[in-house]
This record gives structure tokens, sequence and C-alpha cells, in this order.
């Protein structure tokens, strides 16, 4: 059952919502937002947030644990290769993204490359990056990813630019039901799986050592 704060912060979460789809902005400071014309009182919003980052970062924060959520309710996920599992994740995020579609995007705007990552993805990351990390180790058992030491440290980072990318892509998306989103997610999957599993890469590596061994016992 929600608590009494979860409710409040719900409020403000869902005015601010009101207020990006009515202003088509997002505010810089607080007095912007929390005032009487939104029906939040300043020191309300500073019961649950310390500035207007701080709430946007709750906002993605929930975007990621919400995508999560659905998809551990499917009963058919957990059935899922490390493959179909981010595909699903990816298409699941952009179902949710939806859902407050106008919302989402404007704050994607204040996005500037390449100023570097928002302060209001950072808990988002936070649990993406967790989650990644475990399919990652799934994509291992299974064999669908090379574990290559210490190429494969990276695998989770190059993840996190494409889930940025699949971010960046949909914001400017007008499609019909985010059709090309879809489309650009099957090929980034496809071709990250391709280049972390067992394949081109792997010869490259190989022909590359044995030109340097060739080199260096001559």
């Amino acid at each position: 059952m929600p608590t009494s704060n979860d409710t409040g912060q719900q409020q403000i979460i869902q005015r601010y919502f009101d207020f990006l789809s009515r202003e088509s902005r997002a505010p810089t400071w607080v007095y912007q937002f929390a005032n009487e014309q939104n029906d939040i009182k300043e020191e309300d919003f500073y019961e649950f947030f310390t500035d207007i980052n701080d709430l946007e970062q709750v906002i993605w924060e929930e975007v990621c644990n919400r995508t999560l959520t659905i998809l551990h309710e499917d009963s058919a996920y957990s059935a899922y290769n490390s493959h179909e599992k981010l595909l699903s994740y990816y298409f699941t995020l952009i179902e949710v993204l939806s859902e407050h579609d106008h919302a989402y995007r404007l704050i994607l705007r204040k996005i500037h490359l390449p100023a570097g990552m928002p302060r209001f993805l950072s808990k988002f990351k936070a649990n993406y990056l967790s989650y990644i990390s475990e399919l990652i180790t799934k994509g291992f058992e299974e064999e669908l990813i090379a574990d290559r030491i210490p190429l494969s440290s990276f695998y989770k980072d190059g993840l996190w630019l494409q889930c940025f990318f699949v971010l960046q892509y949909w914001k400017n998306d007008h499609s019909e039901d985010s059709s090309q989103t879809d489309a650009a997610i099957e090929k980034a999957v496809n071709l990250s799986f391709e280049l972390m599993g067992s394949n081109a890469v792997d010869s490259m590596i190989s022909f590359g050592k044995f030109l340097y061994q060739s080199w260096t016992t001559k």
C-alpha cells in the first residue's frame, strides 16, 4: 500500500507532467513550477526533492523501474535468452515512455551533446547498468556473448551508449506508434550481439595476434 509520502511525491510528479504538457517547456527553477497556478507549494516540493534536476532524476528512475516491473510480470520473459531480453527491455521502455511521451521528450531535449551525460539520467543509468550486468552474465552462460578479457569489461558501457542512442532516436521519432524506433532497436541490438558474440571480431583479434607474434619473432 502506498504511504502518504509516496502519494505526495507521485502528486508532484503528475503535476510536473501536467506542467510540461501545458507549457511545452521544462522549468529551470523550482518557483517556476511550484506555485499556486500548478497547485504545488514550494515547501511541499522541497519535502521530496532538492531541485528540478532531482525531480527529473526520480522520474527517470521510475521509468526504468516500471520497465523492469512490466518485464518481470510477463511469464514469457523468464524463458527468453539474453538477446531476446534486451529487445524486450527496449520495446517495453518505449511503451512506458509513450504514456507521457510529450513530457519525456521535452526533458530529453535538455540534452546538448557533446556536453556529457545529463544529471537527470544518472539514477536511470545506474539501474540500467545493474540490469545489463546480469544480462551480460546470462549471455556468457548461454554463449551468446563471448567473454573476451579485458574487452568484455567494456560491454556494459557500450550497451549504455546503445540505450542512450535509443532514447535520443525516440525523442525525434514521430512515426506512427514509434515504428522507426522499433526498427532502430532491432538493428542496434542485433548488431551489438553480433559484435559481442563469437564471430568476425574473434577472427580479427586472432589474426591481429598472429601478425603481432609473427613480427615480434622475426
